[in-house]
């Protein structure tokens, strides 16, 4: 595909209503903001990743978290139903300890010590 075929291309359900449109105005879109959730919900492309994420996260051996605040009760939701049947937590953040019950879990503080699994 060329830049004008995948920016001009318009994603249409199996009635030919339009679900999503790329445009040549290519626009960052971040995840912030209070209704975190609902921008997932309603992008095709999120709601697909965090399918993934929902799907993928429980048939892990190891989750490695990097920086994450536990802010995020989307996320929270997912890592929780996930622990039972991942074998190993790695937390690396220097500010905050994993805040679930692992019976195997590596916290990992990266200004004191080096990063080593």
């Amino acid at each position: 595909m060329n830049y004008h075929t995948k920016h001009g291309a318009i994603d249409l359900d199996e009635n030919g209503e339009i679900l999503q449109r790329w445009t040549p105005e290519i626009r960052p879109q971040f995840i912030t903001g209070e209704n975190k959730f609902k921008i997932i919900q309603e992008d095709k492309m999120y709601s697909v990743i965090y399918q993934h994420l929902q799907e993928h996260l429980p048939l892990s051996d190891r989750l490695i978290v990097v920086g994450y605040s536990f802010q995020d009760d989307h996320i929270n939701q997912v890592v929780m139903s996930s622990l039972e049947s991942i074998k190993q937590i790695v937390h690396i953040n220097p500010n905050i300890r994993f805040p679930y019950f692992h019976p195997n879990i590596l916290e990992i503080n990266p200004i004191k010590e080096e990063i080593r699994f």
